[in-house]
């Protein structure tokens, strides 16, 4: 299989089998048991259940076990393997993103001194392109159930990370930081129809809020916080829901994370929910 310079072989392999569940299930549960007695046709129809067919990495999974087949008749002879050109699918999420999500994960990862560095772009790289959520067991947990994200399609890699992932990997805390910082979750709830909105600009907590009747195209009440130093400015209105979440999901670690109060740098955060005078709360930590 051939890669370019920017992508790092020994990174998958370290994930699939040292902090993966699906390595974990395959070699101690599945392929392993009695009924399949260390297969290659078992390992075969694993590898289906982690990586896309149409992925380039499932050939070569594929033309390697048969390889190792081979090899282990021949008394493990090696033989070089044919190159597999590789090449990405479509990406659904913004560069800026990405980028803000490698930089969290590889903040926040401390790898103990026996293992190999992770690189952190070629592992969500791998991981949005290339693999799948498997119905199996395993990693069944691969897209979250009862809440959703304002992400789709692929933009779910994060979970997916996170569901692939043992819970005693190295990876975990920081996958599960980073998820809740970047792509953070917004809790599924019923359609609540919203009419009236605390609507407003107070400094400090000076002065209290109006109400504002929304028009039927403002479905949401946002707040928006400017945070800088001891001042805080907040900014109450109706907002159409999509541009509200649109606003939300730039807040990063800029709002939400444990850091975010040592920022010296005014903050800017946007927090949104329906339902008639539900943005009445002066506290960002509410949010």
């Amino acid at each position: 299989m051939r890669f370019n310079r920017y992508f790092d072989y020994q990174t998958i392999v370290d994930y699939v089998i040292l902090d993966s569940k699906w390595y974990d299930n395959s070699n101690s549960k599945t392929c392993t048991s009695s009924r399949w007695n260390d297969t290659a046709s078992c390992w075969n129809g694993r590898l289906s259940e982690l990586v896309r067919r149409q992925s380039p990495f499932y050939v070569a999974g594929r033309a390697c076990i048969a390889q190792f087949v081979t090899n282990a008749a021949r008394g493990g002879t090696r033989e070089r393997g044919k190159p597999h050109a590789w090449s990405s699918v479509l990406n659904y999420i913004s560069p800026g993103d990405i980028a803000n999500y490698n930089g969290c994960f590889t903040n926040h990862l401390h790898m103990p001194n026996d293992r190999n560095p992770i690189n952190v772009p070629t592992l969500t790289r791998f991981i949005q392109n290339y693999t799948i959520c498997s119905t199996k067991g395993d990693t069944k947990d691969c897209r979250t159930n009862e809440t959703t994200t304002e992400l789709d399609g692929q933009r779910n890699f994060g979970y997916r990370l996170d569901g692939l992932t043992k819970p005693d990997s190295p990876l975990r805390n920081a996958i599960t930081y980073c998820n809740r910082v970047i792509f953070p979750i917004v809790e599924a709830e019923p359609f609540r129809r919203t009419d009236v909105c605390y609507s407003g600009f107070v400094v400090n907590r000076s002065s209290r809020f109006s109400t504002q009747r929304c028009t039927p195209e403002e479905t949401a009440c946002q707040t928006k916080f400017i945070i800088s130093g001891a001042i805080t400015l907040i900014l109450k209105q109706c907002k159409h829901r999509d541009a509200c979440m649109s606003n939300f999901r730039g807040n990063g670690q800029n709002c939400l994370s444990g850091d975010a109060g040592n920022n010296k740098q005014a903050r800017v955060c946007h927090f949104c929910c329906t339902g008639n005078l539900c943005n009445n709360s002066t506290d960002i930590q509410d949010y």
